[in-house]
């Protein structure tokens, strides 16, 4: 039996998954403060005991590592710097813009995974490298690019009744877990023991 747990705090949502051997045990969404670290500890030990789970049963864990708030960021990824110094478990660290790309990923689409940065900015992939841009030069480039495909603009929130970003084939998904969509990346990296050295943590984040 192989448990993980990947949160994410990179928001005022916070997302926690529960994985064995790949299939969901548990998962949930909760509104909170981003810095109210002890809330969020109260909301997994709960979730773990809902399961029958002890911390201590978690064989890997996952957390994101942004784009989003910085002291969001900070509580999840001192939660599981915590949770693995004590109890020596691995840990992966997931760039959530590539984590949403690699789940939506389509030969048939260009997709674009998309967050709100707020004052009219977003966090988004372009040619697959993290940016941080204007949302009228994220249209520009949409409406500039020549390619065939449709395009997919996966996010939390409705993207496109929210910029009015129009160009032809473009479809908004819009998702409510972000941390059940990390699995897929998660899971890649763990195979190939992309583990990361909580003792030289580098936080790959981005301020909001």
């Amino acid at each position: 039996m192989s448990v993980s747990l990947i949160l994410d705090t990179s928001s005022d949502i916070f997302s926690i998954s529960l994985f064995e051997n790949g299939n969901v045990l548990s998962t949930f969404t909760q509104k909170c403060c981003i810095n109210c670290s002890n809330i969020i500890f109260d909301f997994i030990i709960k979730e773990l005991d809902k399961i029958c789970i002890k911390i201590g049963d978690i064989d890997y864990l996952g957390v994101s590592t942004g784009p989003g708030s910085y002291t969001g960021i900070r509580v999840g990824v001192s939660f599981c710097l915590g949770v693995c110094e004590a109890l020596k478990k691995p840990l992966i660290n997931i760039n959530l813009l590539h984590a949403l790309e690699f789940y939506y990923r389509d030969n048939n689409y260009v997709v674009y995974p998309v967050i709100n940065a707020k004052n009219n900015n977003i966090y988004t992939l372009i040619d697959r490298n993290v940016c941080k841009i204007n949302v009228k030069d994220f249209k520009n480039i949409l409406s500039t690019r020549n390619d065939c495909l449709k395009r997919k603009i996966i996010s939390s929130f409705d993207f496109l009744n929210s910029f009015g970003v129009i160009c032809d084939n473009i479809e908004n998904v819009i998702i409510d877990n972000t941390s059940r969509i990390m699995f897929k990346l998660f899971d890649k990296k763990v195979k190939n023991n992309e583990f990361c050295d909580i003792y030289n943590y580098n936080i790959d984040y981005f301020d909001s």
